[in-house]
């Protein structure tokens, strides 16, 4: 007979994985903003803090997953902006990248092995390899 896990526990299970997710989302989000400045695209001076205030929230777990996605929502928006108005538009490879971090398969996997995107991720504090 399956063990029941009460509902609360399900909501928090729920919610700790759309985090997981989130991570994966704002890393290759993180990657995209690293990559433009890269490029010399100009971008709102702000950004970059945005970026950061959402990487504590993801870290420090004290943010509704709503908070958090309408934070990455933000910074999606402005990137996918400043992106297809630069001479070097290449927002359809973070769209597909940004789809796969979203999912619930080997896709995320994926997408993790890219060192920029791991090297965000890593820089996000989710992933833990102490001893």
């Amino acid at each position: 007979m399956p063990i029941q896990i009460p509902s609360e526990d399900r909501k928090i299970q729920q919610e700790q994985r759309i985090l997981e997710q989130y991570a994966c989302r704002w890393a290759v989000l993180a990657a995209w903003h690293d990559e433009l400045t890269k490029r010399r695209v100009t971008l709102p001076g702000d950004l970059g803090q945005r970026i950061n205030v959402a990487r504590t929230k993801i870290s420090s777990g004290c943010f509704s997953v709503c908070e958090v996605g309408c934070d990455l929502n933000t910074i999606e928006s402005a990137l996918m902006a400043w992106d297809t108005s630069s001479p070097t538009n290449n927002a359809d490879s973070w769209l597909h990248l940004l789809a796969e971090a979203m999912t619930d398969s080997v896709d995320t996997r994926r997408v993790l092995q890219i060192p920029a995107v791991m090297f965000q991720y890593q820089k996000c504090g989710i992933s833990c390899n102490c001893p």
